[in-house]
C-alpha cells in the first residue's frame, strides 16, 4: 500500500503496473505473459480515461504497448503489452460479482475500495501467489486501516507493506499552492492529506470505539450481575446474538456472542448453553423473527417451543438514538467488549455511513452491512439496562482484617 496525496500516487501505481506487465520489475521475478487488473475507485470514464491511462502512457515507452482495446461504447477496457501480458480496467462502482471468478497475477487499486472487492481479488490471486497494491489517500473505507494499514506498519508482519508519502515531497507543486491548501485543512485532515496518514475514523458509525481502551480481556461475570441478550435472526446468513452484562458501578460489558448459520432450533440450544452461566434478565429479538418465510411457525415461535422466550425489540424511530447511546457509552468509558467477541468488534470498526451519490459527503443512514451485533446492542441499550440488585457480601469482618 502507498498512502499519500496530491499527484504522486497514480504515478507510482502506473510505474509498478507497467513493470509487472512487462516482467521487468527490478525487485521481483515476474513471469510473462501475465494477467492484471487496474481498478479505479471512480467511474470508469473518469478514473481510467482521465487519470490512470494518461499516467500509464506517460511512464512507458512508445513500443511497450501493442494495443489498447475499447469496448462497444468506445471506452478503453484492456491493454495488450509487448510482453503479451493483458491488463484489464475496472471500476469499484461495478457490482461485487464483476470481481469474482478470475485468476490473476497482480492487481492495482487506485484509491480505497470496499472490502468485498479486496476479498474477491485476493481470491483470484491465490493460484498465482501474485501481489495486490493500493495507492490511496486513506480518507474512506475504515476497514483498510485495520486489515492492511496497521499490519503494514508492523515490522514483524512480512505479508504487508505500507509506504507513506507527504505532499511536501511533491516537487511539481509550488510552495505557495501547497500552503494555500494546507491552510484550509483541519488538524485531522493535515495528517491524512498532507502527510499520508490513515484517517481510519472517516465515515465510521462508531467513532468513539477505541479497541486499545474498550476491547478488554474477558473475566467471569459474577452471578448477581444482570445479563441482557438480543437476537437478530436470519434465514440465509448467520444468526446473531449478543450478551451484555451490567456491573454494580454501571459499567456494561459485551461478554459473549453467537454468530453462526443454523436453524432456530439449533440457535435455541446455543442460547441456552451460553445462558446457563449467566443471570439472564431479558431476551430481546428483532421484529423480523415474526415475519413469514420461516416455515409453518415463525422463528420467534420456534424459539419459544425450545424454551427461549423473547420480547420484541423496540425499533420505531429509535435507530439514531441507539447509535448515539453506543457512542456515548464508549466515549464515557463505561461500555466494553470482551476480546473473544470478534464479530462485535469487527462491526464496531467496520460499519460506515452510506455514501451520497455524486457527492463526497455521507448520509446519516448506516450501510446495511456489518450491523447485526450493533443492531442487537442498540436494542439492549434502548431498554436502559441497569444493575438493580445489591451485591451479596462474601467477605465478613472489618475491612482492615480482610485478606
Amino acid at each position: 500500500m502507498f498512502s499519500g496525496n496530491q499527484g504522486g500516487k497514480t504515478h507510482i501505481g502506473s510505474v509498478e503496473s507497467a513493470l509487472y506487465a512487462l516482467g521487468e520489475h527490478p525487485n521481483k521475478r515476474i513471469r510473462t505473459p501475465n494477467i492484471g487488473w487496474i481498478v479505479t475507485a471512480k467511474k470508469l470514464e473518469e478514473g481510467i480515461e482521465n487519470d490512470v491511462l494518461p499516467k500509464l502512457l506517460s511512464v512507458v515507452g512508445s513500443k511497450d504497448i501493442k494495443a489498447i482495446k475499447n469496448d462497444k461504447q468506445g471506452k478503453p477496457y484492456k491493454i495488450i503489452w509487448r510482453s503479451d501480458s493483458v491488463s484489464y480496467f475496472k471500476s469499484a462502482e461495478q457490482k461485487d460479482m464483476t470481481f469474482e471468478g478470475t485468476t490473476l497475477d497482480w492487481a492495482w487499486l487506485d484509491e480505497p475500495s470496499r472490502r468485498e472487492i479486496y476479498i474477491a481479488i485476493s481470491r483470484g490471486l491465490m493460484k498465482s501467489g501474485g501481489h495486490l497494491w493500493y495507492t490511496c489517500t486513506l480518507i474512506d473505507e475504515p476497514w483498510l486501516h485495520e486489515e492492511i494499514y496497521t499490519k503494514g506498519m508492523d515490522p514483524n508482519n512480512p505479508d504487508y507493506e505500507v509506504f507513506e508519502g507527504s505532499t511536501d515531497e511533491n516537487i511539481t507543486l509550488s510552495e505557495e499552492g501547497k500552503k494555500r491548501f494546507f491552510d484550509k485543512l483541519t488538524p485531522d485532515e493535515i495528517q491524512t492529506r498532507r502527510y499520508g496518514k490513515s484517517s481510519h475514523l472517516s465515515g465510521r458509525v462508531f467513532k468513539t470505539y477505541d479497541q486499545s481502551v474498550h476491547r478488554i480481556t474477558p473475566f467471569d461475570i459474577p452471578s448477581h450481575w444482570p445479563v441482557y441478550l438480543s437476537i437478530d435472526p436470519h434465514r440465509n446468513k448467520p444468526m446473531a446474538v449478543l450478551f451484555l452484562a451490567v456491573a454494580p458501578n454501571g459499567n456494561r460489558y459485551i461478554c459473549n456472542e453467537i454468530y453462526v448459520k443454523c436453524t432456530p432450533k439449533e440457535l435455541a440450544g446455543y442460547i441456552k448453553d451460553i445462558s446457563s452461566q449467566y443471570n439472564i434478565v431479558q431476551r430481546l429479538i428483532d421484529t423480523s423473527a415474526q415475519e413469514e418465510g420461516w416455515g409453518k411457525y415463525s422463528c420467534r415461535e420456534m424459539l419459544y417451543e425450545e424454551g427461549v422466550d423473547t420480547k420484541l425489540a423496540q425499533k420505531r424511530n429509535l435507530k439514531a438514538g441507539g447509535i448515539v447511546a453506543i457512542n456515548q457509552g464508549f466515549q464515557s468509558n463505561n461500555l466494553f467488549v470482551f476480546d473473544h467477541c470478534v464479530r462485535t468488534h469487527k462491526e464496531l470498526t467496520h460499519q460506515i455511513y452510506k455514501k451520497l451519490k455524486n457527492s463526497s459527503g455521507k448520509s446519516e443512514e448506516p450501510q446495511k452491512t456489518m450491523d447485526d451485533m450493533t443492531d442487537n446492542l442498540r436494542y439492549i441499550l434502548v431498554e436502559k439496562p441497569e444493575y438493580e440488585w445489591k451485591a451479596p457480601i462474601h467477605e465478613i469482618g472489618p475491612i482492615y482484617v480482610r485478606g
